[in-house]
């Protein structure tokens, strides 16, 4: 691939302002790793762009595995952005907007459980978590409830897809309800319990009685 002049342009003023000590929001950061990497200026000092990103990382303050998170995180925003625009025509934060009220990690976990939630799910959920009405925690307990789904599977080893929900495996697919409801029931609050302001409510997730042979 030939560099543009316009990309090499860029890429060399956001490094040098970030080496002034000038601040970007980790999402304008992902845009820059993702230019990088698509334009191969990494090419001009590195052999590969996971040499190149191990060796900048020092000029963003932060260790390799956490410029990867941003420049995932950040693509993953910006297609699921322009994915729940066109589709459902809904209007959300733009990039720069959306990073001042999300983390990485928050997205990182939404990624997650869009390979298992029913669509309708996700796009209400990331509408929310876009608009900062959705903190990291309740992200990580939604994760857990759906993550049984997927029946431990994960991505392990190179070129190997994240796994998603296969809804004709009517294991999983019974497994999905179950967490629904589940999230339905942590999503409603003690209301549905007719008791009045309790002083703790707590859902707990995929309990197993004592006596009750675990299902495999």
């Amino acid at each position: 691939m030939c560099m543009s002049q316009e990309d090499e342009k860029y890429i060399e003023q956001e490094l040098f302002a970030i080496d002034r000590g000038e601040k970007r929001s980790w999402l304008r950061q992902s845009e820059l790793l993702d230019t990088v990497e698509s334009s191969e200026y990494w090419r001009i000092s590195s052999k590969s762009f996971t040499n190149w990103l191990e060796n900048n990382a020092y000029r963003f303050g932060v260790k390799p595995p956490s410029l990867w998170r941003r420049l995932t995180s950040g693509r993953f925003i910006r297609q699921t952005k322009e994915k729940l625009e066109k589709q459902y025509g809904l209007k959300l934060p733009d990039g720069e907007k959306i990073s001042e009220t999300v983390g990485p990690e928050s997205v990182e976990l939404l990624a997650k459980i869009e390979r298992v939630v029913p669509e309708d799910i996700f796009q209400d959920l990331a509408t929310k978590v876009f608009a900062g009405e959705v903190v990291r925690s309740e992200l990580k307990t939604i994760w857990a409830t759906y993550k049984p789904v997927l029946r431990g599977k994960t991505a392990r080893g190179k070129f190997i897809l994240p796994p998603r929900i296969n809804t004709n495996d009517p294991d999983q697919y019974n497994s999905l309800l179950e967490a629904i409801t589940l999230d339905s029931f942590r999503a409603a609050g003690p209301d549905w319990s007719e008791h009045v302001n309790p002083k703790l409510y707590q859902i707990f997730l995929h309990v197993d009685p004592d006596g009750i042979k675990k299902r495999r």
